[in-house]
């Protein structure tokens, strides 16, 4: 995604279904609704998967908001309508 900010890396997301691994090793998927101020990611229809422990079990979630601060990367799924790069977008803080 080349020199752009993590925000405008964001903004692409948004409304499409993202795979996002947080700092516990647990992976949420489900459609990047909202991004608020103090940066918390907002998932509907969220399902989380811990793979390095029940690697083909999923839960449902519904609504999720996440912490910034605990999420590791970010992704689209290869089948989403966005192209997916082939590294994550890694993430260490907020930026605009």
């Amino acid at each position: 995604m080349g020199g752009q900010s993590t925000l405008e890396q964001l903004r692409v997301l948004l409304g499409q279904t993202v795979r996002v691994e947080i700092v516990d090793g647990r992976r949420l998927e489900g459609q990047f609704v909202c991004l608020d101020r103090p940066a918390n990611l907002v998932l509907d229809n969220a399902l989380e998967s811990f793979p390095t422990l029940f690697p083909f079990n999923t839960r449902e979630r519904g609504l999720v908001l996440l912490p910034f601060r605990h999420i590791r990367s970010i992704r689209a799924p290869p089948n989403s309508l966005i192209p997916s790069s082939p590294t994550p977008l890694h993430l260490d803080g907020p930026s605009d």
